[in-house]
């Protein structure tokens, strides 16, 4: 069994690195930021959106934003632009979201318990740095969905 960082046994039989862990923690909480994020951004653009959202998937979500982007002219043509450049970069996203959340455990060459994507999106191994560079893309992204939503969006909600 794999210790934690401070050497004890970790608290499950079941055998995991906790940093590894612990930021597979940390990109999934960033990505639902992110996601709720966009989700509150579709309502300022399509009032009653919020009420749906829970029951969709993240891609679903992408494409909705996605649509009410491209076809959404309530703000300065610039704006729109900036937002539509969020929705398609959120969709590029949702692809590696779901290939780390679906990933399967198993164990590297180096004997590391990591997970492995391996389908209809391609291949992927998911190091801790892997997933350090994708949390970091969720937050870049979540930064500027904020910034959209703070700055022009949130003036719309009626």
């Amino acid at each position: 069994m794999e210790t934690n960082s401070s050497g004890a046994p970790s608290h499950s039989l079941i055998p995991f690195n906790d940093q590894y862990v612990r930021e597979l923690g940390v990109a999934t909480y960033i990505f639902s930021y992110l996601e709720w994020g966009i989700v509150w951004s579709i309502e300022c653009l399509e009032h009653g959106y919020i009420n749906m959202a829970s029951k969709g998937t993240a891609g679903a979500i992408a494409d909705k934003f996605k649509s009410v982007a491209s076809r959404s002219t309530v703000l300065p043509a610039n704006i729109m632009v900036e937002i539509q450049m969020a929705a398609d970069k959120f969709k590029a996203l949702v692809t590696d979201r779901n290939m780390l959340i679906h990933g399967n455990p198993y164990t590297a060459v180096t004997g590391s318990q990591q997970l492995l994507y391996n389908g209809k999106s391609g291949w992927r191994e998911w190091s801790i740095t892997d997933i350090q560079a994708v949390a970091a893309e969720f937050e870049t992204l979540a930064i500027e969905v904020n910034r959209l939503f703070r700055a022009h969006l949130w003036a719309l909600r009626s």
